[in-house]
């Protein structure tokens, strides 16, 4: 049995993390139900450290960020409030 969350995102910046790690832990999968909703996910690599980024209008091949796991932080850009379920 998968358990999803839902996560209240509001207009503008949001710092949030993953209290679990997703089956599908892509980007584009993570934030499914609000691709339509947010601009940019950024998530900085402690071993690379650089930040890496997630557009979802962004062809896939120039997102840098490839994963979203448990215990990670990202700055979520939302244009509207909505409710990001994961």
């Amino acid at each position: 049995m998968v358990s999803t969350s839902d996560v209240a995102l509001l207009t503008g910046w949001n710092l949030v993390s993953l209290n679990s790690t997703p089956a599908d832990t892509t980007p584009s999968s993570v934030m499914n139900s609000v691709n339509s909703k947010i601009t940019v996910v950024w998530g900085f690599n402690a071993t690379g450290k650089k930040w890496e980024l997630y557009d979802p209008v962004m062809p896939s091949a120039l997102n840098t960020l490839k994963s979203m796991g448990q215990g990670k932080g990202y700055w979520i850009y939302a244009t509207q409030d909505c409710t990001w379920t994961v």
